[in-house]
């Protein structure tokens, strides 16, 4: 063939993909940044959701927490799938969800699948609600029954504390969710 490089590649350079150690590592965002991040996105959309719930007063916890997980996933997917792989936290702390192969721009279904993922964990970690408190003048067991609800609930939430802290020890920093939907987040500045 005439005209292409010597090696047998076209004139086109390929798009650069994740390195491990290297030039890509430093674009990639630290954990932290990212709790930053999802802290203030927790607050937008907690907000959001506090304020629509309180206009109801018969609403149950488990229609509460179906709200809350529909609001976390359309914020989180429109977001991220439209707002240039952004959501309002990451854009205060600069950073944005990216393709983890070539660090383009996500697809919006990488971005729906990414937020369906996340909201799953969280209606999981969500679904189970004890209404037992401890009191004062609780007998033993009544407070043995409040133990087993929380350790059933810790159980529930494992799941979804493990997709959020994941990013803590992966070398790309990324959540379970962003692996499953083959992304990586990167600090743009």
């Amino acid at each position: 063939m005439t005209g292409a490089p010597a090696g047998g590649t076209s004139g086109l350079t390929p798009a650069p993909t994740y390195q491990g150690e290297g030039a890509n590592q430093r674009q990639i965002a630290g954990f932290w940044w990212r709790v930053l991040a999802f802290v203030l996105d927790q607050i937008f959309v907690g907000l959001l959701v506090d304020f629509s719930l309180h206009s109801t007063n018969s609403i149950t916890f488990l229609q509460g927490a179906a709200v809350s997980v529909v609001a976390f996933f359309l914020y989180f997917g429109l977001m991220v799938g439209l707002a240039r792989g952004q959501t309002l936290g990451m854009m205060i702390c600069h950073l944005r969800v990216v393709n983890a192969t070539d660090r383009g721009p996500v697809s919006f279904n990488q971005a729906m699948v990414r937020s369906a993922l996340y909201s799953v964990l969280l209606f999981v970690a969500s679904i189970y609600h004890y209404t037992a408190k401890r009191t004062p003048n609780m007998t033993e067991q009544q407070a043995e029954v409040v133990v087993r609800h929380g350790l059933i609930y810790l159980a529930l939430a494992a799941p979804h504390l493990l997709d959020l802290l994941w990013a803590a020890w992966d070398k790309q920093r990324q959540t379970l969710h962003d692996k499953f939907a083959k992304t990586v987040v990167i600090r743009t500045r």
